[in-house]
């Protein structure tokens, strides 16, 4: 599982979080054999993250549901949305005014 760091490989382990890139699309899941051997790496652990940059599998999102320890799938668009409400590796490129109508400003008096 463990390689140089190219595509599908999975690149760091901290504690009990596995990071695994990969390119988006329909054929690059990350598979239930993955899922599984990071579940076996956790060493007793209650707790992990795993995150790619691509999408699970179903079968590898099955996998996790029926762990009894806790195991968060962080995938491409997660990961991508997360990165935009926190600020991070991202810029703003335009933003958007809205007004409302002042209704004291029309109020005699």
């Amino acid at each position: 599982m463990y390689g140089s760091a190219g595509v599908g490989t999975i690149s760091a382990v901290i504690g009990v979080a596995f990071l695994r890139k990969g390119r988006r699309s329909k054929k690059n899941l990350v598979p239930n054999g993955a899922v599984f051997s990071f579940e076996d790496a956790g060493h007793g652990s209650n707790t992990g993250v795993f995150v790619t940059t691509s999408s699970f599998s179903a079968p590898a999102m099955d996998f996790v549901r029926h762990l009894t320890q806790r195991v968060i799938l962080f995938d491409g668009v997660t990961l991508a949305n997360l990165m935009i409400e926190h600020d991070v590796g991202v810029r703003t490129r335009r933003a958007v005014e809205i007004k409302k109508i002042n209704l004291d400003f029309f109020e005699p008096g």
